[in-house]
């Protein structure tokens, strides 16, 4: 289900799940969410989640009680009031899931998430496409994924966004 994050209208799926699970049944769905602290009204926050939406395929990134609701209009009953998988990562000393983004971890991912590094590949892409190595419009799509993922990085820095949303609900016993 982690799927949800890249509908349009998370009702449908959701209703499948729902048609399909013998009542009683347990579903779970691990998703790229905004935080409760997301501000709507917040320009820099708003052009992260466009960031993110545009370069990672996502429609309408929501808050947990958004999704919550998707899910009772679907039939569920929610029974895990939505998590974010970093907390309990973090109470078992792993380092956040921004860290790769935003400085790196060893050696390849702090080159890579560098500003030298980001810029090396971009410059690299760019020369391999003009010289017809891979296909034309790599490196748009390049751009756009690097996009995406510093919107990604400064969102889960800011603390108003985590692709470790977790939300587990059942179906009732008398659907």
């Amino acid at each position: 289900m982690e799927s949800l994050s890249h509908c349009e209208h998370r009702e449908h799926p959701l209703k499948e799940a729902f048609r399909i699970l013998k009542p009683g049944g347990t579903v779970g769905a691990w998703q790229w969410m905004l935080q409760p602290a997301f501000d709507y009204e917040n320009a820099t926050q708003l052009e992260w989640k466009r960031g993110m939406e545009y370069g990672g395929g996502l429609r309408n990134l929501n808050k947990p009680s958004e999704r919550i609701e998707e899910f009772k209009m679907a039939g569920f009953k929610v029974i895990e009031e939505s998590v974010d998988m970093m907390d309990v990562a973090a109470e078992q000393g792993w380092t956040s899931w921004v860290t790769p983004l935003s400085s790196g971890h060893d050696m390849f991912t702090m080159f890579a998430s560098s500003h030298f590094g980001r810029q090396l590949t971009s410059a690299f892409v760019w020369t391999f496409e003009k010289a017809g190595i891979i296909e034309e419009g790599t490196y748009r799509i390049s751009k756009m994924m690097e996009h995406c993922g510093a919107s990604t990085a400064y969102a889960g820095e800011a603390k108003v966004f985590t692709p470790l949303w977790l939300t587990i609900a059942k179906k009732p016993l008398d659907a």
